[in-house]
């Protein structure tokens, strides 16, 4: 599957679909990190202290 051209520059070869590749496994790694970071456990003080910050913004 070839979603864009080959590029090549003095012998070099440069790969659009796997730079394309890279962006969408970043994506879904930020994804992931994100349900990891919603299923931790959070302490009565440390949640006082997020929402009164974002209160003040």
């Amino acid at each position: 599957l070839s979603v864009f051209n080959v590029s090549r520059v003095s012998g070099s070869v440069f790969e659009w679909t796997t730079l394309l590749a890279m962006f969408v496994y970043w994506i879904i790694a930020i994804g992931i990190i994100k349900l990891f970071l919603m299923g931790k456990t959070v302490s009565t003080s440390e949640a006082a202290v997020k929402l009164d910050e974002q209160e003040k913004k």
